[in-house]
């Protein structure tokens, strides 16, 4: 379990996917009999890397890059009292977070269940006339960590143990692994109490453990008990059959969250009737679209249509997950090789427009790069990839400057200070350690250790929030700063991912790697005939989930 803790339950799917803890997760499980004791963890205090990245609305989150010995602490706790989380979780009965292991994903846990969702909605709504919808306010952000105790011991005990003389009960509740989780907490965020690392799931298990504890709350538990309703995370969707239930639902709701200081977004929280919950088909309209693949000019046009509604859905709606949708649906066509210039400059204006979709057209790129070698395509994107940086790198945006780096790593781009844009270099740890491997590339203008300036309250080298770019820099060779080097090879966890070998990156899709792999001669679409279909190269990135899906 401890492997599958920190391989999928480490990084949120945001992080650009150079990005693994496959190596890092194989290594503990090795070496798991000679790992520091959890106790000699949570002695270490760290912070964790940030990660700007854009929701599908027009707001933005700040996601969370772990330190690895902090999340080896948090995995370790998770993994030693499985049984006990299991049945914490569980308890609450309206959660669609799923307990049982999944062996296929390679996680502990399988996670919140999406696709249920749709399917408890339509019971919900045939069954019930009125619905309560309710949000929590900045959710992970204001969680307090000592509350995590009181979620599964009770507050008021927990309280009269602390008060208390006596000194045995006081070292047990020290050791139960809610208090260990509570010191995790701190010992990753610079020993603050509020607020959980956002995006990786082990935060999302802590969630489970403290919302089991809102719903035992006597006056909210008794008006769901025998009730259809769900709960996604901090979103409540409850059925009643009428508006004054709803209504005391909601204060029981409010009043229980209060006990952990949490609060009740209350824009987000309503009592809706039935017949106002739509989706207004758009999923169905785009998802569905027929697209005629019997000839180059209807193909076109098809991909023009879909094209245009996607758009139209975007801009009524003010989101872009339909946007999304459209990038998966030509991700999964056979392109006609006369229309790839068109459906190249779709998926451009697409990732412009909206850069959630950038991880999509990073596997556009990385699947057709031997045809996007050609100096026209070459040209095109290295100006949308101005255009982007230049909206987006002053602005502090790092998952747009992240992906677009990965996009010239994959097609050998060069990039300098006055390409990227930024006014000056302190940029996101994650942005830094993809600039490192371009440097090792040879894409890089300038040096790494140019780029290398934190700004303030960034930590130490080795315990800080650039521990990411820090340790791959002595790792693979970037850095010939001192300083760095002495603190990352004297720190007692990554001196030994030094010895073992051990990164955090994959850089096996930049065109360096792929020359390597396949060795000096790229396949090229020479022998194409004119109506052909376009042949898609292999995506080799450890932590994407469509590893030679098209061979």
């Amino acid at each position: 379990m401890l492997g599958f803790l920190l391989k999928s339950h480490y990084l949120s799917d945001d992080f650009p996917n150079v990005l693994t803890t496959g190596n890092f997760a194989s290594f503990c499980v090795k070496n798991y009999k000679s790992l520091e004791t959890v106790k000699a963890l949570l002695g270490r205090t760290t912070l964790y890397g940030t990660f700007s990245a854009p929701r599908t609305t027009t707001t933005r989150r700040v996601l969370a890059l772990p330190h690895p010995t902090n999340q080896l602490a948090i995995s370790l706790i998770i993994a030693n009292e499985r049984n006990r989380i299991r049945e914490v979780i569980e308890s609450s009965k309206i959660t669609l977070y799923k307990t049982s292991a999944s062996a296929k994903a390679e996680r502990a846990f399988s996670g919140v269940d999406f696709r249920s969702r749709t399917k408890r909605e339509a019971e919900i709504l045939a069954k019930y006339p009125v619905v309560m919808t309710a949000d929590i306010a900045n959710f992970f952000h204001t969680i307090y960590s000592h509350s995590l105790p009181w979620a599964v011991l009770g507050k008021q005990h927990v309280k009269d143990v602390r008060e208390g003389s006596d000194k045995i009960a006081q070292q047990e509740l020290d050791k139960h692994w809610t208090s260990q989780i509570d010191v995790a907490i701190q010992r990753g965020n610079s020993r603050e109490t509020f607020g959980i690392p956002v995006g990786p799931d082990t935060s999302r298990i802590i969630a489970e453990i403290l919302l089991s504890g809102v719903h035992k709350n006597n006056s909210f538990a008794e008006m769901v008990k025998n009730r259809e309703g769900y709960r996604l995370v901090d979103d409540f969707f409850i059925g009643f059959e009428d508006e004054a239930s709803a209504r005391i639902c909601q204060d029981a709701l409010r009043r229980s969250l209060w006990e952990y200081n949490l609060h009740l977004n209350e824009t987000k929280t309503r009592i809706i009737h039935s017949s106002t919950v739509f989706d207004g088909g758009w999923k169905y309209e785009v998802e569905n679209f027929q697209l005629d693949n019997s000839s180059r000019s209807k193909q076109r046009d098809g991909i023009q249509r879909l094209l245009e509604i996607t758009l139209r859905h975007c801009e009524e709606r003010h989101d872009s997950q339909p946007a999304a949708f459209f990038c998966r649906r030509l991700l999964s066509l056979d392109i006609m090789f006369p229309n790839f210039p068109f459906v190249r400059d779709c998926f451009l204006r697409i990732a412009r427009d909206f850069t959630v979709c950038l991880k999509f057209i990073a596997e556009f790129v990385t699947q057709y790069r031997d045809i996007l070698a050609d100096n026209e395509s070459l040209q095109v994107i290295n100006h949308w990839a101005r255009q982007v940086l230049a909206t987006h790198a002053r602005r502090g945006h790092d998952l747009e400057i992240a992906w677009v780096l990965v996009i010239c790593g994959v097609l050998a781009i060069p990039v300098s200070q006055e390409f990227i844009g930024l006014k000056d270099r302190e940029v996101s740890p994650v942005v830094l350690a993809v600039l490192g491997l371009l440097s090792a590339e040879g894409l890089l203008a300038e040096s790494w250790d140019e780029w290398t300036t934190a700004p303030p309250g960034t930590g130490s080298v080795a315990n800080g929030r650039n521990w990411l770019p820090n340790y791959e820099a002595v790792h693979r060779g970037w850095t010939t700063n001192a300083k760095i080097i002495k603190e990352i090879k004297g720190d007692p966890l990554f001196s030994r991912l030094l010895k073992a070998k051990v990164t955090f990156l994959d850089n096996s899709d930049f065109q360096s790697q792929v020359k390597a792999f396949a060795g000096p001669k790229l396949s090229r679409p020479s022998r194409r005939i004119r109506t052909g279909v376009v042949d898609r190269a292999r995506v080799r990135s450890a932590r994407t989930t469509s590893i030679d899906k098209y061979d």
